[in-house]
């Protein structure tokens, strides 16, 4: 299984509903890889110790592997080496490369009719990212989306509406001209470089990143960063 950017409840919940399903009467012993340190690690393990507790058949170690990249490499090679983990946190970019890898399944293979899990739960957008051909390739766990926080004081400063917040890139780039212009702050906006901001930005207006529908329909071979949707710099 590969990771999201719903959380790890739903994917526990999956795990669960497929070892019931086995018919397995012995207890079923299972290694977690996953991305998740600093103050998330303890949500982590006890989010472990609570769905090993209400089932008792089943026991999931959680072992943290680094960032996501090393996470997914380190899985790899546990593979080539004949060790490899059950259930592995993926982050959304490296759904392809876990395919070429050629070490994991679908988990939609593994989720029999009659349990009624329905995929379809999740939200269209979030499940999207992890359909490929058309099936769920990995169970969402998280999923980030950018949030707009914006200073009221400086909107007033400004002359700008404090109750009426930008709702495009473009009425983001007319404040900052504004805030500017009447030197309410000496920067406007900043956010942290994050290459998934611009592909959600991008999503938003139902505009591709990439060519060959953004690679569902066929490797891309050409990214459309320079398009008119895609946000400019902005030295503010």
């Amino acid at each position: 299984m590969q990771k999201g950017r719903l959380w790890f409840r739903s994917a526990l919940a999956v795990l669960g509903l497929l070892v019931a399903g086995s018919g397995l009467a012995q207890k079923v012993k299972l290694t977690f890889w996953h991305a998740f340190g600093g103050g998330r690690l303890a949500f982590i393990q006890r989010m472990v110790e609570d769905f090993n507790y209400m089932h008792p058949n089943i026991e999931v170690k959680a072992e943290y592997k680094g960032s996501y990249r090393d996470t997914l490499n380190a899985a790899i090679l546990a593979a080539r080496q004949g060790k490899p983990p059950h259930i592995v946190q993926i982050f959304e970019v490296g759904t392809q490369l876990a395919l070429d890898s050629g070490i994991f399944v679908p988990v939609e293979d593994y989720v029999p009719a009659s349990l009624k899990f329905q995929l379809d739960d999740y939200i269209k957008p979030v499940a999207n990212y992890y359909r490929v051909g058309g099936k769920f390739n990995s169970i969402p766990w998280n999923s980030s989306n950018p949030i707009l926080y914006y200073n009221k004081t400086l909107f007033k400063k400004a002359g700008l509406d404090p109750e009426k917040p930008p709702q495009t890139f473009g009425e983001v780039l007319k404040a900052c001209e504004k805030i500017l212009a009447a030197k309410a702050a000496p920067k406007c906006i900043t956010w942290p470089l994050h290459s998934w901001f611009v592909e959600q930005w991008v999503a938003e207006q139902g505009a591709l990143l990439a060519n060959n529908e953004n690679g569902r329909a066929a490797r891309a071979t050409d990214v459309y960063i320079n398009s008119k949707l895609a946000p400019p710099a902005y030295p503010a």
